[in-house]
């Protein structure tokens, strides 16, 4: 009698450790679940950061879209950079806020790319704002996609090029200028760049050298390829080793 109740007592006391035993170790692993849970929390946390803290010091801006085109998150930097809110672009589609009587065709394209879920390259936008200067924006993105494989939108970034788009616009005004001076000179003018390209000329440089081949100065080409189009014309009776005289001596 006595043995059967020490063997019901160690078996109880056996039961018992057992028990703490599986709780201890369930709570052990809750704990480190939990511990686990804290450090990718906090690991996700610094990634965000980082992140944040890299788009506040850029130049560039982020951007998302939903699947019907309209912008549904713009970054909080943006009106620090460009001077608009995240609510100028909330629910508005690329065509929407783009001047389409600027460069058309290139407006055109990008929407024919989104239409297509292509990616956007460096498209530039003009955004008028009233009386203020316009805005110029360059644009780039890739289709997103749901765990399903669908198309949900676009996200890129974004930059603002209006200074560069200034400078561009008095380059061109300044040669405008240059071009319609030398026009009132009756000697010949051609510019050319460290690389030998045709920078500008005027009417009597064209008159003199090219008038029976109009479409052999273009800004932009090399001296070499206009001096081959122009031996063309004047050898065009003359030997191989005649032409290559003439090209020599130019």
């Amino acid at each position: 009698m006595r043995a059967t109740r020490r063997n019901d007592h160690t078996v109880a006391a056996l039961a018992m450790c057992i028990g703490f035993y599986l709780t201890a170790r369930k709570t052990n692993a809750a704990m480190r679940d939990t511990r686990r849970h804290d450090l990718t929390l906090a690991a996700l946390e610094r990634s965000e950061q980082r992140l944040k803290d890299l788009v506040d010091s850029s130049s560039d801006w982020l951007w998302e879209t939903d699947k019907d085109r309209r912008f549904s998150f713009v970054s909080g930097a943006i009106d620090q950079i460009i001077g608009l809110s995240p609510e100028f672009f909330a629910g508005k589609r690329i065509e929407d806020i783009a001047d389409t009587a600027y460069a058309p065709d290139d407006v055109t394209r990008a929407l024919g790319a989104l239409d297509k879920g292509w990616p956007l390259r460096e498209t530039v936008l003009r955004i008028n704002r009233g009386s203020a200067e316009p805005l110029y924006i360059r644009l780039s993105g890739r289709p997103r996609f749901d765990r399903a494989g669908e198309m949900v939108g676009y996200r890129g970034t974004a930059r603002d090029v209006t200074s560069e788009r200034r400078a561009e616009a008095a380059a061109q005004a300044a040669q405008a200028h240059l071009i319609s001076a030398t026009n009132s000179s009756s000697d010949g003018f051609s510019l050319w760049d460290s690389e030998e390209r045709l920078v500008a000329f005027n009417a009597r440089f064209e008159n003199f050298f090219f008038a029976t081949d109009r479409g052999a100065l273009v800004c932009g080409r090399h001296f070499e390829e206009i001096v081959i189009r122009y031996a063309d014309a004047a050898m065009k009776n003359k030997s191989p080793e005649h032409q290559q005289a003439f090209l020599r001596e130019r």
